[in-house]
């Protein structure tokens, strides 16, 4: 199974991005070789254009012993301006493919007397996501895909307000 949640955010560097996560639970088998997960995300407009592009490769591998499925998250960030899109996800796993389409309303950050970042949700114990660093200047806390959890799980909701003419200290 494929997920995602992309949500947009005004960087440090004062420009809109598009955080996505993405989630995949992959089988597991002792001694087998882990497959390359190869994912593209491409943001589209309301007239089918490309706006912005992520390509990511990389091959998780599972603890010693563990067997069943695994998951885990991959991040990513997607420049992107004011407006409504479609992130399109397309991931392969070994010899599984598999496609997500998310929309997400890029609010005009620099314009809007007041906008919101998208709501994202954290969770504590979290699933292995790489890259460590793959929403570094975007989020404050590490979204995750996840929407059921265990009553010991620590779960928190967040979002920014961003009001125009002020900066964060």
């Amino acid at each position: 199974p494929l997920s995602a949640v992309v949500s947009p955010w005004l960087g440090r560097d004062g420009k809109p991005a598009l955080a996505a996560v993405l989630g995949i639970t992959q089988a597991t088998r002792s001694g087998e070789a882990t497959p390359e997960l190869t994912a593209r995300l491409t943001a589209v407009d309301e007239l089918g254009r490309n706006r912005g592009e992520s390509a990511i490769r990389l091959r998780v591998k599972p603890k010693p012993g563990s067997t069943g499925d695994m998951h885990y998250e991959v991040l990513a960030q997607l420049p992107a301006q004011p407006g409504r899109y479609e992130v399109r996800v397309g991931a392969s796993l070994g010899s599984r493919v598999g496609t997500v389409q998310v929309p997400v309303d890029v609010p005009d950050f620099a314009n809007a007397r007041l906008a919101a970042s998208g709501l994202v949700l954290s969770a504590t114990p979290a699933p292995r996501f790489a890259p460590k660093d793959g929403l570094a200047g975007l989020t404050p806390v590490t979204p995750t895909t996840r929407r059921e959890f265990a009553p010991v799980d620590a779960v928190v909701a967040m979002l920014r307000v961003y009001q125009k003419g002020v900066r964060d200290a």
